[in-house]
């Protein structure tokens, strides 16, 4: 096999993995499960992408602002973005436990004294 084309079939499969994280990730956020460790997977991932794919480009067409810089800058802050917001989700054990002190499973009445 030719050094060309084991490249491709390396960025190939690094297109589907990367593509299966975020199909993945999107999914459990819209359904709203595991959403923190959702939320960090996809920022990591779109980090992974960063440097493997935005940084050489960045480096190559260092000169234009509009190439280079622009696609590295606008994939880093996405990049910063997710991960912000999977800090800001709940854990799962805090979620459970705050949604449990909302909703009792029983509901107690007073009693009337009188």
């Amino acid at each position: 096999m030719a050094k060309g084309a084991r490249t491709r079939q390396a960025d190939s499969l690094g297109t589907y993995l990367a593509a299966a994280v975020y199909v993945v990730a999107g999914i459990l956020l819209l359904v709203g499960k595991k959403t923190r460790a959702a939320a960090t997977w996809l920022g990591l991932t779109v980090l992974f992408v960063v440097l493997v794919v935005y940084v050489p480009i960045g480096v190559v067409e260092r000169a234009s602002l509009d190439k280079g810089l622009n696609y590295l800058a606008e994939t880093l802050m996405f990049c910063g973005t997710v991960l912000l917001l999977a800090g800001t989700m709940p854990r799962e054990a805090s979620r459970r436990e705050s949604s449990a002190d909302q909703w009792p499973h029983e509901t107690r009445i007073p009693k009337v004294v009188g």
